[in-house]
């Protein structure tokens, strides 16, 4: 009687009736028959639930494809990303764990379209690399992102708010772009951030105080702007800083005070 057995022998057993298209309907009516109750809560839990799974699992695939579609210019760059027997997480610039995408390297790739929207789509994304790009302004829900680098690109107008709402991150690098307006004190809600770039851009106004409380900060330049007005007394609280570039704005007063 295997069914008073392991109950590793009855979940095989189950796997193999709701899974293997031999199984005959009357070898699976015997099944259930002989299972009773505890087969039916079986068989629901797992036709419920591994379909999930397994779709969970599908949606970063799906998305790679609606990515390829987009940046169809870069095909020349990017054929392996058109070769039928590559899977999807093999192809240049792409790095998954298991089926999931945790970043997207497209920096060597001359991409030009407006920035990609399905981007939003891969929630598990570490590192997002669209520098060297001609992209337009289009965010998704990112939150595990640690690593933005979208330099060298045609972004124009104000850095848009979303970009603080990424609380892991420790990179971002706006470098090269069109960027204007000031740059909003929600810097301060970034506290991971080691790394941040806005040179050869145009930020105006003042820096703001906030910028002194991100004490995990390695990186900084914001060179090449039309800065102004005093350095906050808060860069005294940058322990960590090992690279400063602020030339070229109209910034005044003692970075590190005595």
């Amino acid at each position: 009687d295997v069914f008073r057995g392991e109950h590793a022998t009855i979940d095989r057993l189950c796997f193999i009736c709701i899974f293997t298209d031999t199984t005959s309907e009357e070898e699976k009516a015997i099944t259930f028959k002989m299972m009773g109750s505890h087969g039916f809560c079986l068989f629901i839990l797992l036709t419920c639930f591994i379909p999930i799974s397994v779709s969970a699992e599908n949606n970063d695939i799906r998305s790679l494809f609606t990515l390829r579609d987009a940046v169809t210019e870069g095909k020349g760059f990017l054929r392996n990303w058109f070769h039928s027997e590559i899977p999807p997480c093999s192809w240049s610039g792409i790095s998954c764990v298991g089926r999931t995408v945790v970043a997207i390297d497209l920096s060597p790739v001359p991409v030009y379209a407006p920035f990609p929207s399905c981007i939003g789509s891969f929630r598990s994304l570490v590192r997002l690399d669209f520098s060297h790009q001609s992209l337009l302004d289009t965010w998704g829900n990112l939150q595990l992102l640690q690593y933005l680098d979208l330099s060298n690109n045609q972004l124009t107008g104000v850095l848009p708010a979303s970009l603080y709402g990424f609380k892991m991150l420790k990179e971002m690098v706006l470098a090269r772009n069109f960027f204007s307006g000031q740059l909003s004190s929600a810097i301060g809600q970034l506290p991971d951030l080691k790394k941040f770039s806005i040179s050869v851009n145009s930020i105006s106004g003042a820096l703001p105080l906030e910028l002194g409380a991100l004490q995990n900060l390695e990186f900084l330049d914001f060179h090449a702007n039309t800065l102004s007005g005093s350095i906050p007394a808060t860069f005294g609280n940058l322990s960590r800083l090992l690279h400063l570039d602020a030339n070229q704005n109209n910034l005044t007063g003692s970075i590190f005070r005595e």
